[in-house]
């Protein structure tokens, strides 16, 4: 069983590696750009499976670590890259790796000690070459290709041969460099125990083959990538390539363990080729850089030094990684939902915001046109009701004028002189021919009330359908506040008939002798 688990472990971490740390440089680059997807994983199965085999051929007799150290160490990385990876906290196997040699060298389970200038060299001096690398890789890129008075064709032409070098021997450098962080655990297992050396290193190349495969694979779904410029990142394939190539010339110089001398954290070039990219945004690349080259270790030394509190007690080790594992899981999933469902609300709230307004500026549209029309029909209102009022005058000017020509009229009677009286009859009838155009003008009058009024004499209509062209037009005089003596002037008649006709009005409407008729009528 843990034997099972150690393995289930190492596979754990191989995968991890692959989708977080051996993918991203592709996964940044697009490499769908330089060379079809499928290719691209056939040339990663036949350089997975040879440099596996030659990593586990070169370190298969340095196996540096007894059973209970394996599965503490193993148990250590898996743990701290769960909790790092659900927590947001940028790590590394590679980092976490260290920390728990660290944890094995302080318990003195390690008989040379902690390879004090392996860690540095990895963790330090190797990130540190490669952004200088990267720096003087981008600005060659730059100044040859992009700022060259060349044509475009050409230089992207150029530019998809050196993506494509540049693929293909980063994948060899960084698999070989993978390949050194695994191959101290996989001899730890001891397959030669039971198969002989190099099959056992056939089936661990295969097996982590078929691993690298189906994580790169998905990690570099064409679905799930987002394009991003490659100029800026194809210097940071040259860089890991050539850093890979420096440690390998530099192995010679560093003292002998049974741990390789360099084990590069590729995230962690990457992050330190960012602040080179990007040196604006020096608070969060930092912050990044200080998750994996010390907050990774760090925690990786406790929780290693823990774990080796129980070293005589493998079950309760497998147990608390695999609860520490699902938990983070769970963790894990459970905020990258809470996220989705905090984007998902955010996004109906703005939805229904933003109908809300709609609907309250349509509301305000129709509203203004509704205040618009009111204020026309108000201004054509009123400006009939003074029509109304001018004829009213000219008709009451007119029956002065009557009543006065009736004096006169008197006068002359009584004049003797035939010839004065002769010019005074002249003069009337002139006056008077002028006057009688008071009919027609009393018609275009009349006219005018009952075309503005049809809306109200109809609902009068339906309060009481009894009432006369006589009592309509009462109504309509009544309801425009007309005074008695006001409608007897305009009707002709006396102001006591107008009297009798409002209280057979009253009568007819079936009003209260308190009810004010002329707010009763404007309330129509």
């Amino acid at each position: 069983m843990t034997l099972g688990v150690t393995i289930l472990f190492l596979l754990m971490i191989v995968t991890w590696v692959c989708i977080r740390e051996f993918s991203s440089c592709f996964r940044e680059i697009h490499v769908h750009d330089s060379m079809p997807f499928p290719a691209f994983l056939v040339w990663l199965l036949v350089v997975t499976a040879l440099v596996s085999y030659l990593a586990m051929t070169m370190w298969g007799s340095r196996a540096c670590f007894s059973p209970h150290q394996l599965l503490t160490l193993l148990s250590t990385i898996v743990i701290v890259l769960a909790i790092c990876t659900s927590t947001g906290i940028k790590t590394s196997a590679v980092s976490a790796l260290w920390g728990a040699v660290g944890a094995i060298a302080a318990n003195d389970e390690m008989p040379d000690g902690f390879p004090v200038w392996s860690a540095v060299a990895s963790l330090l001096i190797a990130p540190a070459a490669g952004a200088l690398l990267f720096a003087i890789f981008r600005g060659l890129i730059d100044k040859f290709i992009f700022q060259n008075e060349g044509h475009l064709l050409i230089k992207n032409l150029y530019f998809k041969r050196l993506l494509f070098i540049g693929i293909v021997l980063s994948s060899v450098a960084m698999w070989w460099n993978y390949s050194l962080l695994i191959a101290p655990l996989v001899a730890s297992v001891q397959w030669g125990a039971t198969l002989p050396l190099g099959a056992a290193n056939i089936i661990v190349s295969i097996t982590l083959a078929a691993v690298v495969i189906a994580a790169t694979a998905y990690a570099l779904n064409p679905r799930r990538l987002r394009a991003k410029q490659s100029r800026h990142l194809l210097p940071h394939l040259y860089s890991v390539t050539a850093v890979t190539g420096l440690s390998l010339a530099a192995a010679p110089l560093f003292p002998f363990t049974a741990l390789p001398p360099v084990i590069l954290s590729v995230k962690q070039m990457e992050v330190c080729n960012k602040l080179v990219l990007e040196p604006e945004r020096l608070l969060q690349h930092g912050m990044k850089l200080l998750g994996i080259t010390v907050v990774t270790p760090l925690m990786a030394f406790i929780v290693g030094i823990v774990l080796f509190t129980f070293d005589h007690m493998p079950l309760f080790i497998i147990v608390t990684s695999i609860f520490v594992v699902v938990v983070c899981m769970l963790a894990h999933l459970y905020f990258n939902q809470y996220k989705k469902h905090r984007v998902t609300k955010k996004a109906l709230t703005d939805e229904l915001i933003r109908k809300s307004e709609v609907g309250d500026e349509r509301n305000r549209q129709d509203v203004d046109a509704i205040a618009s029309q009111f204020n026309v029909m108000s201004k054509e209102i009123d400006l009939k009701y003074k029509e109304l009022i001018n004829l009213s005058l000219y008709i009451k000017q007119q029956r002065q004028y009557l009543e006065e020509l009736s004096l006169r009229l008197k006068k002359m009677a009584k004049e003797p002189d035939v010839d004065t009286l002769r010019a005074q009859v002249t003069d009337a009838s002139r006056e008077l021919k002028e006057s009688l155009k008071l009919s027609d003008d009393m018609d275009h009058f009349y006219n005018q009330v009952d075309e503005n009024h049809k809306n109200f004499v109809s609902r009068l209509l339906m309060r009481c359908p009894t009432l006369t062209e006589r009592e309509k037009r009462l109504a309509i005089l009544i309801r425009l506040g007309y005074s008695s003596k006001d409608i007897a002037s305009l009707m002709n008649v006396e102001p006591k008939t107008i009297e009798i006709s409002r209280y057979r009005f009253r009568r007819k409407l079936k009003l209260d002798r308190g009810t004010n008729i002329v707010q009763y009528l404007q309330l129509i």
